[in-house]
């Protein structure tokens, strides 16, 4: 998210408008999060082991499909595998990764890491050759979004 501040500015005004500030987002809120499931599309299929689509990051992509067309381009019908070896936990991971994901943008704006003069260090998309894709190591920062962020990831333990 850190390399992509526009849409996490995006996300996060979604998540704010439809959930609010004195609570975190839950499964409830999934269907509201239009915007929001569209970055989180877009992040697992940004990210894929295989680079096997365009390379920027473009969360509107997933933005006024048809049914048809969007289950088609739905990342999830790959990142977890297929037919006999799909993942079968790929509906817990799915959760898992979405829950994750939603309650750090809600409570953090992700940012690049400071060097000692205060300076943003540059984020650069690289990635560890090999048969499988992987980032190479980076740094960022998360700073809480609102005054009741941190009591707020407290509270839901």
């Amino acid at each position: 998210m850190a390399l992509n501040p526009q849409a996490q500015a995006k996300a996060q005004k979604e998540i704010d408008d439809v959930v609010g500030l004195d609570r975190l987002p839950d499964f409830r809120d999934r269907e509201s999060l239009v915007f929001f499931d569209c970055v989180f599309k877009e992040s697992l299929r940004w990210g894929t082991p295989a680079p096997l689509y365009p390379k920027s990051f473009k969360p509107e992509r997933f933005e006024g499909l048809d049914p048809k067309e969007a289950k088609r381009l739905d990342p999830t019908n790959y990142v977890y595998g297929f037919g006999r070896r799909r993942c079968p936990g790929n509906h817990f991971a799915d959760s898992a990764v979405w829950f994750s994901m939603v309650g750090l943008l809600s409570a953090f704006d992700i940012l690049p890491a400071l060097d000692e003069n205060g300076k943003e260090i540059p984020i650069r998309e690289e990635f560890e050759a090999g048969a499988i894709r992987h980032p190479k190591p980076f740094r960022v920062r998360f700073t809480p979004r609102h005054a009741n962020s941190l009591e707020l990831l407290a509270f839901s333990k």
